[in-house]
């Protein structure tokens, strides 16, 4: 009885001190394929500095963002959340795959007892532009009305005042 006794006491004495100068691990990651966009539109095709919508919209680029959008809208599965509205400038964000490395579990003993939750994909902005077409489904602005003659008219007749 007494060497079961030993024994428990110097296991139990090696895995604390192991766990604090980082010889023994508890914790393991947990990798989980997330989707960062909160509202993701499909992308129907890309012409030179535009980008053209699934609902209609058309997205004008700055030159700057439109060499390298291919690469990252393929990361993204060709879709993308835009913030803005329309004739003002608006951020384009994709969905960008990242990695994990295991450097933070790498202990030469390891006890998966408790789990590290990693989110791989990431949310990024990839382009700045201008919306010239449409209004993008589901726009972060959209329960704005969007301003055109047609609405300042309307406004202005009731309020008894001219355009």
């Amino acid at each position: 009885m007494k060497v079961t006794g030993y024994i428990v006491v110097t296991v139990l004495v090696v895995v604390v001190f192991g766990s604090m100068i980082g010889l023994v691990g508890f914790h393991y990651p947990s990798v989980i394929q997330d989707e960062p966009l909160r509202n993701p539109q499909k992308v129907l095709r890309v012409e030179g500095t535009n980008i053209f919508m699934e609902g209609g919209a058309v997205i004008a680029l700055d030159q700057v963002y439109a060499s390298g959008l291919c690469n990252k809208l393929k990361q993204s599965g060709v879709q993308i959340e835009v913030e803005g509205a329309r004739g003002e400038p608006v951020a384009i964000f994709a969905r960008q795959d990242g990695w994990v490395c295991g450097t933070p579990w790498a202990q030469p003993i390891r006890i998966p007892l408790i789990p590290d939750r990693i989110y791989k994909n990431r949310r990024e902005l990839v382009a700045v532009g201008v919306l010239v077409g449409g209004q993008p489904e589901g726009a972060a602005n959209r329960s704005q009305p969007v301003r055109s003659g047609t609405n300042r008219t309307a406004v202005a007749a009731g309020s008894g005042r001219s355009p």
